[in-house]
């Protein structure tokens, strides 16, 4: 090769690297999120590592000004605009955005480094957010000073009186009022907590071990499933614990040692490395409730909730126990009578953690004539979606628009415009990623990017939220096809993805989801009741094949199974609500599986407790909710209560989706959660439509 060749060798060389390098770290284009476009969404979130540094930066040099300047303002001086407003506009949104934005985008974007980079500087702005906002002492004296100053002579509204009297207690419980040495220390656990969860959260998403089954292994499965799986270069298929393998072969697999290992595999998800991660932020949490003033962290974490107190929650929870045990034996003794031929009961009467699904799948399909894949071809994805959207257009007065997305961080997501029938106003824009992929966030959730806002001149800062699913991939001409409790998980966090859109607020802070944790689970749970009247489901099922709907008939045997197995069903939500609320108690919990052994043992009392069970190590809720995962029971009172309310006056009558939009959802979290459930209902609320719901 001669020395021109190789000239023109290296001069190709460095151009392709000039442009790989300029490609890599161009600047993020600045978005200003109070103006932001549809043209906008893409370039909202970043795709580089250096992007994601450069906005980090931005954003923390920005906060750091607008509390400066709040800060100096003589307190003669203070008014709620230029203090509490120009407060929340900092920390709720032009700092909490491109955080919150961080956090998710790191549960769901392909690319490696990214997703590093992404997870370092959530850690890093959960900091600077700590030393900016909750810890920021010099910040709290200014609110305070304004709070018992100027605050008695302004003319506040109801929203603005209750956002501020609600920071107050919010900073005294972040122990502002505790000596400087104390606070140090509190501001340390915050930070080193932060960093425990965040990576409690990445080896949870970042499980991707499998198992290896034979064809014969995977008796009783359909050849779609088994056709949508991977090989292993033996020839194997491989089993992940993915939503959309995991639940159909506990349901379906005839084989129990198949079912058997992906439980095992799935038990054991992120342990060990989990359990000391676990074991640290118990420990710790521990310690900052007792330097806040607090017996245990489960008191702190209840303290501003609904329920109040932890006391409370165990007397609830006690008494769901009480009024569920004899409707869970029941189920039992019936399931018994015909078990599946690969289920034994252990000697004492007890189903083993594999088998319980596969027992009950299999019942249902005899019993009931359901079997779940067989009804999941009325529910294709796409007609599914439409449907969905058909009746909260119905219901909730608005229009959606599906409209052509690209340049973000998957090809498969979609996005969806909202508007108000009533005067076509934007009212936010709804990102779906709905397909299972290597490293995404598991489960199914909502997040706010952007928080709906009314604005002073009385117009509507729109909101962008995300959907996040793992529903089955279309596969070859078949599409996807959605069992139903997948088509509830849908309804589900539709549910939330309207709540964060229609709730606009004054203040950031209060908009849409951001309210009480044992009321933000409400209208999810609410809209899920939609999916088992007969009307709804015949308006919304679509064979993928012959376009027809459901029969009468199959709609009457769903309805009719719905409370087959609500007595496991509600004592299985016991549990994780015990195992969420003891592991917090006084002192901490020492040995998590001892806990949970025991909580299984009382409450289980069908089911057998496996000494391989280490779920309590990937059980995600224990970093976001804390002590109140009992959240989902106590909301699911309120959702059938207002339910009911709504299905005597028509579920698509729009005159009370209009009330309900204005009385429960409009107000997000600037009203008091109990304030507003009496503002809807005229009355008190109680359980009665709960209890009689389950079939108790």
């Amino acid at each position: 090769m001669n020395k021109m060749v190789l000239l023109l060798i290296l001069v190709a060389a460095i151009i392709i690297l000039f442009v790989f390098v300029t490609r890599t770290q161009r600047p993020l284009e600045k978005i200003e999120y109070a103006q932001f476009t549809l043209q906008d969404i893409p370039a909202i979130f970043p795709q580089t590592p250096h992007q994601v540094d450069q906005l980090a930066r931005e954003t923390l040099e920005q906060a750091k000004k607008a509390i400066a300047y709040i800060i100096a303002i003589p307190d003669e001086q203070r008014t709620f605009a230029n203090t509490v407003a120009a407060f929340d506009n900092a920390a709720s949104y032009d700092f909490a955005i491109p955080v919150h934005m961080f956090s998710i985008l790191k549960e769901v974007t392909n690319d490696a480094a990214l997703r590093d980079s992404l997870r370092e500087k959530t850690i890093e702005m959960s900091n600077e957010a700590i030393d900016l906002f909750s810890e920021n002492i010099q910040l709290y004296k200014a609110i305070k000073a304004y709070y018992n100053g100027n605050a008695k002579k302004e003319q506040l509204t109801k929203e603005q009186r209750y956002y501020l009297d609600e920071l107050i207690k919010g900073f005294v419980r972040a122990g502002l009022d505790k000596p400087d040495e104390t606070r140090i220390k509190i501001k340390t656990l915050k930070k080193e907590l932060a960093a425990l969860s965040i990576e409690f959260d990445k080896n949870v998403n970042g499980y991707n071990k499998t198992i290896e089954v034979t064809r014969e292994e995977l008796a009783g499965m359909d050849d779609r499933f088994i056709n949508s799986l991977p090989k292993s270069a033996s020839g194997k298929f491989m089993l992940n614990t993915s939503y959309p393998v995991l639940f159909p072969i506990f349901e379906y697999c005839t084989v129990a040692n198949t079912r058997e290992k992906l439980w095992r595999l799935n038990a054991n998800k992120a342990y060990p490395e989990n359990q000391e991660i676990l074991d640290t932020i118990i420990k710790k949490r521990d310690e900052l409730a007792k330097l806040l003033g607090y017996t245990s962290y489960a008191q702190y974490d209840i303290d501003d909730e609904m329920a109040q107190n932890p006391e409370r929650v165990e007397q609830f929870l006690n008494e769901l126990i009480a009024r569920t045990n004899k409707k869970e034996r029941e189920e039992h003794d019936l399931l018994k009578t015909d078990l599946p031929e690969s289920v034994t009961l252990s000697s004492d009467d007890k189903f083993y953690p594999w088998d319980r699904a596969h027992t009950m799948a299999m019942y249902k399909k005899k019993h009931f004539n359901i079997d779940q894949r067989e009804i999941a071809n009325y529910f294709p994805m796409q007609s599914t979606v439409k449907g969905l959207l058909d009746i909260y257009h119905a219901f909730f007065g608005i229009n959606f628009k599906e409209l052509p997305l690209s340049g973000v961080w998957d090809p498969d997501v979609t996005l969806i415009e909202v508007t108000s029938q009533e005067n076509n106003e934007l009212l936010g824009y709804l990102l779906l990623d709905l397909y299972p992929r290597p490293n995404k966030y598991g489960h199914a959730c909502q997040s706010t990017i952007i928080p709906a806002v009314q604005k002073p001149d009385g117009t509507r800062q729109p909101a962008l939220v995300l959907v996040i699913a793992n529903f089955p991939k279309a596969l070859g001409d078949e599409p996807s096809l959605l069992e139903l409790n997948e088509v509830n998980t849908f309804f589900h966090e539709f549910g939330h993805a309207l709540h964060a859109i229609l709730g606009a607020t004054q203040l950031a802070g209060t908009s849409g989801t951001r309210v009480k944790t044992d009321f933000v689970e409400l209208p999810s749970q609410m809209l899920e009741e939609w999916l088992w009247d007969a009307a709804i489901l015949k308006q919304l099922s679509k064979h993928y094949q012959t376009g027809q709907p459901l029969s009468d008939e199959l709609i009457k045997t769903i309805i009719e199974q719905k409370n087959f197995s609500t007595g496991s069903y509600i004592q299985r939500q016991v549990y994780l609500a015990f195992i969420s609320l003891l592991v917090f108690q006084e002192n901490g919990v020492a040995d998590t599986q001892k806990l949970t052994r025991m909580l299984s043992d009382k409450i289980r009392i069908h089911s057998i407790f496996d000494n391989d069970d280490h779920f309590e190590v990937s059980f995600g809720h224990l970093m976001g909710y804390g002590a109140k995962y009992y959240s989902y029971l106590w909301s699911k009172v309120f959702a059938l209560d207002l339910f009911y309310y709504i299905k005597e006056r028509g579920l698509l009558n729009s005159e009370v989706g209009k009330k309900y939009v204005q009385k429960i959802l409009m107000p997000g979290g600037s009203i008091d959660p109990n304030k507003l459930l009496r503002d809807f209902l005229g009355r008190e609320p109680n359980s009665d439509a709960f209890f009689k719901d389950l079939g108790f």
